[in-house]
C-alpha cells in the first residue's frame, strides 16, 4: 500500500484531497501538522475564501446540495470492524 493514495501511503505525492470527508464528525477549526521532514514533500492548501469569491451563488447552493459523494479511504476500510 506504499505506493496507493491513501492515509498510509508514503511513496506517493497524494492527489488534492480532503481528510476524512466521508465522516458525519465536522470540526469547528484545522490544524495542520506535518510528522515527517521530506524537503522534496509539498503542501498545497487550499482557502474556501478565495473558492468562493470566485463562485456564483448558484454555483455555492449547488455544492451544498447532498449530490456528492465521498468515499472511505482504503486503509480507513481496513480497520472500520475496530472501530466503535
Amino acid at each position: 500500500m506504499a505506493n496507493d493514495q491513501t492515509s498510509i501511503g508514503s511513496n506517493t505525492e497524494l492527489e488534492i484531497h480532503t481528510e476524512q470527508a466521508f465522516s458525519r464528525l465536522r470540526p469547528h477549526f484545522l490544524s495542520l501538522a506535518c510528522l515527517r521532514g521530506d524537503d522534496s514533500a509539498f503542501t498545497y492548501i487550499l482557502p474556501i475564501q478565495s473558492i468562493l469569491d470566485n463562485l456564483t451563488e448558484t454555483e455555492i447552493e449547488l455544492l451544498k446540495q447532498p449530490l456528492w459523494y465521498t468515499g472511505v479511504d482504503l486503509s480507513k476500510a481496513m480497520y472500520a470492524d475496530l472501530c466503535p
